[in-house]
């Protein structure tokens, strides 16, 4: 009975520190996107149309996709050590990656030349118009976000239950 709490009480604290692994890249990637953006032409745009807002979306999707790939080799590094808890540093960075990357991938969609203030372009030409494509662009990601959760478990946990009985 005492090495099953043993084990219960490692799973949780497994769980806890890639939750907290998680939430620390989650917070770096907003940190550092709100660091960057004053330093970028769209700081100081309009909203006519609304480059302000979009290169917002831009910016914290460019970070988002760092926080990707620091979220990927976190996962691809601490598996081996942490097993199946390593699915809960994705709980809280997934969805906000997710969102910020879905969102950067409508600015890119909507939009040419961008990084550049003498040639870009939007097809965006009011407020409203580009208001109407991020929320549909944010429900999209959010919705993948929500199956990406649900599912990548439940698929790697399939695979890990396979292999645990192969090697039987």
């Amino acid at each position: 009975m005492r090495v099953q709490w043993e084990a219960i009480g490692r799973s949780i604290s497994y769980a806890m520190a890639a939750f907290a692994v998680g939430a620390l890249l989650d917070v770096a990637a907003f940190t550092g996107a709100h660091y960057t953006f004053p330093h970028t032409w769209f700081f100081q745009a309009g909203l006519a149309p609304p480059w302000y807002l979009i290169g917002r979306d831009l910016i914290d999707g460019l970070w988002g996709v760092i926080e990707c790939l620091a979220l990927f080799v976190f996962t691809a590094v601490a598996r081996r050590t942490l097993g199946p808890a390593v699915w809960w540093a994705s709980v809280v960075a997934v969805p906000s990656i997710v969102n910020d990357i879905g969102l950067a991938v409508n600015v890119w969609l909507h939009t040419n030349h961008s990084l550049s203030r003498s040639l870009a372009t939007t097809t965006w030409s009011t407020l409203d118009a580009y208001w109407t494509s991020r929320m549909t662009a944010s429900w999209v990601s959010l919705a993948l976000a929500a199956v990406l959760l649900l599912g990548s478990p439940l698929v790697f946990g399939v695979r890990a239950s396979k292999t645990e009985r192969e090697r039987s």
